[in-house]
């Protein structure tokens, strides 16, 4: 009887760990940030190319990246954990009240952007994200 109430309470901490992990995991999400975040919390945000800073981004563009950011949807991150990459040729840096942000082309297969949160990086896979900051720096694609 004893045997199988130790079973019992292993398998309650095992299960409470795992939840407790998943919410962690959530609240560490860039996918958290980008639903969550407003026009107020971005201080600038800032187009570039080869390391080449453009201008800040205008207020109408500020509102259009916060609503680009808020549509995306949470399968479109995906945690780079092989930390696979390049060089990336363009990006954009967001500065927030409480962090900064570089939102930057990619390689990889999960998406055409990355991003550093929390410590890892990740892919995004937002053909509208990365339609706008090729915008913003005048350009239709990465060649021209």
């Amino acid at each position: 009887m004893k045997k199988h109430r130790v079973l019992y309470i292993v398998i309650a901490v095992l299960l409470i760990s795992v939840f407790i992990i998943s919410c962690i995991n959530e609240i560490t999400s860039p996918w958290t940030w980008a639903q969550n975040i407003k026009m107020d919390d971005i201080i600038y945000a800032i187009p570039w190319d080869n390391f080449d800073d453009k201008s800040s981004l205008t207020e109408e563009e500020k509102e259009i990246l916060v609503s680009i950011l808020n549509g995306l949807e949470r399968k479109d991150f995906t945690k780079n954990t092989e930390l696979v990459g390049g060089t990336p040729e363009y990006g954009l840096k967001v500065l927030t009240l409480n962090s900064d942000y570089n939102i930057n082309e990619s390689i990889a297969p999960a998406g055409a952007l990355e991003m550093t949160y929390c410590g890892h990086l990740w892919w995004i896979d937002s053909n509208e994200l990365d339609t706008f900051i090729l915008n913003t720096l005048g350009k239709t694609n990465i060649y021209g």
